[in-house]
């Protein structure tokens, strides 16, 4: 059964249903239904410009096209069904959206299906706590408070890796325990400064983050077949993320001056970089002896949880750089405006690097 509709200046969308029934005959006579649903929605974005709905739906209640009743079956190849389900929100006037999301990832020749269930998700974009503070100042100090931005994003997930066969037999129990969740949080706080009328440019910026997980990995030593297996225990859990940046950057113009019928003159442009980035170790790597002959191996908890965590390793990097661009300008009888025709020679030649002083050995990359 097909369905169109629509509504002016609102929606428009189809919807198709399809119902079939295998009977698998002698000796069982096993009955076998097969649901599919193609479903697809769009919103008109001047019924409200604040929200958002879309779907695109393609579902096969038993995750192959091949078996079909119509003899032509155009689908009989296909091998991959996707389905999402979009909703977004914004707020006039305010730097917050959020949006939830529902997805099916079906996969005939894996046998699997990847379900979110759904995502969550709401961003901050850049907002200036401190912006107008000091009214107008004419010290780089205050005008760096003034320049200080926040951005912030949660993201909440419930997530699903499963057999086919769970939801042929309707198994929502069995489908249920394969199910992973966990929240991410971000905020980013920065600014900006400059030395010398702002010829040296400095931007300090923080990076931090919080992971929560409801489920953990265990490693164990398995006697019998000599290696480290796995154990997904339902554990909540948190971690923290941080880093601190310092960048400084400069441009330095380099002219040349050419002997020739057309006069060519060179542009070097050099702009190099350096900062320093610094990360504590957050979070603790657990130690067990699990490798082969219990050998001892180090793992975090988080590894196979929906958001993984970082943080495990210190680091203390001094970053450096430089970035080349090379332009020849010429005169052109074809160019009217300028009288000169642009030839760029090097559009980027660059390096980059870093130093680690936390390092026990091999500390420059």
């Amino acid at each position: 059964n097909d369905l169109d509709y629509s509504k002016r200046y609102g929606f428009t969308g189809r919807i198709s249903i399809g119902f079939q029934q295998f009977n698998m005959g002698f000796p069982t006579n096993d009955k076998k239904n097969k649901l599919s649903i193609q479903w697809t929605h769009r919103k008109a974005a001047k019924s409200n410009p604040f929200w958002s709905f879309s779907s695109s739906v393609n579902f096969i209640s038993d995750n192959t096209a091949k078996n079909n009743l119509d003899p032509i079956n155009p689908d009989y190849f296909k091998n991959s069904f996707n389905s999402d389900i979009n909703l977004n929100r914004a707020f006039p006037g305010k730097p917050l959206s959020m949006g939830m999301k529902v997805s099916m990832r079906q996969n005939a020749n894996a046998k699997n299906i990847a379900l979110l269930s759904p995502i969550l998700t709401a961003n901050v974009t850049r907002i200036f706590p401190f912006k107008n503070t000091f009214m107008s100042s004419d010290k780089n100090w205050k005008k760096t408070i003034e320049r200080i931005g926040v951005t912030y994003n949660f993201e909440g997930q419930n997530r699903s890796n499963f057999v086919d066969s769970l939801l042929a037999k309707g198994d929502v129990f069995g489908i249920s325990q394969q199910f992973m969740n966990g929240l991410s949080q971000s905020m980013t706080i920065q600014t900006t400064t400059g030395l010398f009328g702002n010829a040296i440019k400095i931007n300090p910026t923080i990076n931090y983050g919080n992971k929560i997980n409801f489920q953990q990995v265990q490693k164990f030593y398995d006697p019998i077949s000599n290696k480290a297996m796995n154990d997904t225990l339902q554990k909540f859990g948190m971690a923290h993320e941080l880093n601190v940046n310092v960048n400084v950057t400069t441009v330095v113009y380099s002219y040349y001056q050419f002997v020739g019928k057309n006069k060519p003159k060179l542009r070097h442009l050099i702009t190099p970089s350096a900062g320093f980035r610094y990360v504590p170790k957050l979070n603790d790597l657990i130690q067990a002896n699990v490798g082969a002959n219990q050998s001892a191996v180090k793992y975090s908890p988080f590894e196979n949880s929906v958001y993984s965590v970082g943080n495990t390793q210190a680091a203390a990097l001094l970053n450096f750089g430089i970035n080349n661009t090379m332009e020849l300008k010429v005169k052109s009888e074809k160019d009217t405006l300028t009288g000169y025709r642009k030839i760029r020679l090097i559009d980027q030649l660059s390096i980059s690097g870093n130093y680690d002083y936390l390092k026990d050995s091999m500390r420059l990359s």
